[in-house]
């Protein structure tokens, strides 16, 4: 049976005598290009040759373009510190502007999906990560989201509105770009 076919019939319920694995890690500094990532998850699953691809984007892959910066700072788990905030005032939620996700850092992933795709489609069903718009608006603000919501949620309105369409349109731009289905995460 084809991974494709496994994951298929593991999710209409029909568990047989196989069951599909996945793994995934995050790949530090090699993640930073499209093409670093790409070779590192296509190495990582011929390695462990699991039934699912899900590709580990750099941590802070959805904050960049909204203007943060971020490092590795070597923790184990692979994830980057953020070192510089976009949003450092309430009002800066007020600035927050569209952004075109084939281009800069968000481009840079979808690139990525692209290269991972020349290796894996018809070999491995592969899912982008996608962050939900809350976790985005905590991780552009410095982890101060809550703050920011609990003393003026009026002013969140139009900011998560743009974070939201702009994951949306990274989600539908990695679908696009030939992942087969998506792995949204919230960690806040």
């Amino acid at each position: 049976m084809s991974k494709y076919d496994l994951i298929k019939e593991t999710l209409l319920g029909n568990l047989g005598d196989q069951i599909p694995i996945s793994l995934w890690k995050h790949h530090p500094e090699t993640d930073r290009t499209p093409e670093g990532l790409a070779e590192a998850e296509i190495d990582f699953h011929k390695l462990l040759d699991h039934d699912l691809l899900k590709i580990s984007f750099f941590g802070h892959f959805p904050c960049i373009d909204f203007g943060c910066t971020a490092v590795y700072d070597g923790a184990t788990t692979g994830s980057t510190t953020l070192t510089s905030a976009a949003i450092n005032d309430v009002s800066d939620w007020e600035t927050m502007e569209p952004l075109d996700v084939n281009a800069g850092e968000l481009g840079n992933q979808i690139r990525a999906v692209k290269l991972i795709q020349e290796y894996a489609h018809g070999v491995v069903p592969t899912m982008s990560t996608v962050f939900d718009p809350a976790m985005v608006a905590d991780k552009i603000s410095g982890k101060s989201f809550n703050k920011y919501a609990d003393e003026n949620p009026e002013i969140l309105k139009g900011a998560l509105d743009i974070i939201t369409d702009v994951m949306i349109d990274f989600a539908e731009a990695t679908i696009d770009a030939g992942a087969d289905g998506l792995f949204l995460a919230s960690q806040h």
